[in-house]
């Protein structure tokens, strides 16, 4: 029945417009349209207006409102109507506006209300740089203002929850606190001065992003056999991205990207085989999305770069302290070897220590090559149980070929000077020495320079005196030597 009413009202409102101004009428005044909100669930948008102050009125013609024109929906053929619901709306689409008008018992129509259009709401998943932009178009009542835009969020089809809050249209919310591989609907209303409120559209978002680590470390920066340096690097096993790449940069320069790789497990290595081993570099380890977006840096680390001071006899260790782990050092261990690859233990040291000074004669007696070599090993017990080690470069000492003889010995038991024999800085390897008296007797011979004179005579002690020395060597590098002299055997008691 309403449809066909509207059909006779359209046919008279052609027969004015055809009569030409010829047939004066009089309009009603319009009504003011009031609100617009989007109902999602129900597909419409639904408005409410106030009503014409004019008397007569017989009912009101909705119209959308596009491009400042007008498009009839319907007619409500009663006055105090004043709502109306569009269950063909765009709205869920893009800001549908609409406009109303009154209509008398003459089938007079007003000029058309204000223009009043739904908040429209949009929201883009960025997944390069994890977040969500959300904008809305802007509301605008004209009996009351806006006070605030609010933004609610639903996920996995919960209760909405507020999220944001502004006080105006047309920004962009950048919104990063939602969780990867879940579903979101997202809504804004716009709130009135006078409590009334308008809802906008839902858009709903999947955020199906690659899962990034959850934690990303340098287990270890650390020098290998090859004199070259290793950087270990682990991160969380779950993570769903797999591109990595390890910065470097000198002490007083910029990062620069040493290496990027695809990695899956949780840990990977990388050798820096641009660097020299005695110099200190800092190193980072970042996790890159498909876009080429940094998203998560690990803490820097640094190789450990130790050295040296000889002032003979004292030899003196200098390094920087490994800071590449969040637990701290546990300790360092300083090692050694003297001619052969094999490293022993020197000293253990506190964390807290950056240097440590030795007596270099107490090694004489362990060199069997030219040189000793010296590294430091930082020590972590990190929290997985696992013990991780930082290497420091090698550094090298040319073992001292020098030597001498005493000129006198005391051997009376007292665990003083009691034995005679050359004092060395090095491991000959050829040795010969021999005592004799005065007479020329043969008193000690020994071709191991492990042995030394006791002042002793087939187990008998020997009278206090001068005796003869002979001493035949070859040092590590190959030169012989060999020396004769005198040496005062002493009795204390």
């Amino acid at each position: 029945m309403r449809n066909h009413r509207y059909i006779i009202f359209l046919m008279m409102i052609a027969a004015h417009i055809m009569q030409g101004t010829s047939e004066c009428y009089s309009q009603p005044l319009p009504p003011v349209l009031d609100n617009v909100t989007v109902n999602n669930q129900s597909a419409s948008a639904t408005l409410t207006w106030t009503a014409s102050p004019s008397s007569g009125v017989a009912g009101y013609v909705i119209y959308r409102y596009r491009n400042n024109e007008g498009y009839a929906v319907d007619t409500l053929w009663n006055p105090s109507s004043l709502t109306f619901t569009d269950y063909s709306t765009g709205a869920l689409f893009f800001s549908e506006s609409y406009v109303v008008a009154a209509i008398d018992n003459e089938l007079n129509i007003s000029p058309l209300s204000n223009p009043l259009g739904t908040v429209f709401l949009t929201a883009d998943l960025d997944t390069c740089n994890n977040k969500i932009d959300i904008s809305w178009s802007e509301y605008t009542p004209v009996n009351t203002t806006v006070t605030a835009y609010e933004v609610y969020a639903s996920e996995e089809g919960g209760e909405f929850m507020k999220i944001f809050t502004a006080t105006q249209a047309g920004q962009t919310f950048e919104w990063t606190a939602f969780e990867t591989d879940r579903s979101y609907l997202l809504m804004v209303q716009a709130v009135m001065a006078d409590n009334s409120v308008s809802l906008s559209n839902w858009v709903s978002v999947l955020t199906d992003i690659e899962k990034p680590p959850a934690w990303l470390q340098i287990s270890n920066i650390t020098v290998n056999s090859s004199d070259q340096i290793e950087v270990s690097v682990s991160y969380d096993p779950q993570s769903e991205l797999d591109n990595f790449r390890i910065l470097r940069k000198e002490e007083e320069g910029d990062y620069v990207t040493t290496v990027s790789i695809r990695s899956t497990g949780g840990s990977f290595n990388i050798t820096d085989s641009q660097v020299t081993t005695n110099r200190r570099y800092s190193y980072i380890a970042e996790v890159i999305n498909n876009c080429g977006t940094p998203l998560i840096s690990s803490h820097p680390a640094g190789n450990i770069v130790l050295s040296y001071e000889l002032s003979d006899p004292v030899l003196l260790f200098r390094w920087n302290q490994y800071t590449g782990w969040a637990q701290g050092v546990e300790e360092y261990l300083l090692q050694y070897h003297t001619g052969d690859a094999y490293f022993m233990e020197m000293a253990r040291l506190s964390p807290s220590d950056s240097s440590y000074a030795i007596d270099y004669r107490n090694l004489i007696y362990e060199i069997t090559g030219a040189e000793t070599c010296f590294r430091l090993t930082a020590l972590s017990a990190i929290s997985d149980g696992g013990i991780y080690e930082s290497v420091s470069n090698t550094v090298c000492l040319e073992g001292p070929e020098s030597f001498y003889m005493p000129n006198a010995f005391t051997p009376d038991g007292n665990g003083l000077n009691d034995y005679f024999g050359p004092v060395m800085a090095f491991t000959p390897t050829e040795y010969l020495m021999i005592v004799r008296n005065r007479e020329g007797r043969i008193l000690f011979r020994t071709d191991k320079y492990t042995e030394q004179w006791d002042g002793t005579l087939k187990g008998e002690k020997l009278p206090p005196d001068v005796y003869l020395w002979f001493l035949r060597i070859k040092t590590p590098s190959g030169q012989a030597k060999e020396m004769t002299g005198t040496v005062a055997l002493i009795y204390n008691n």
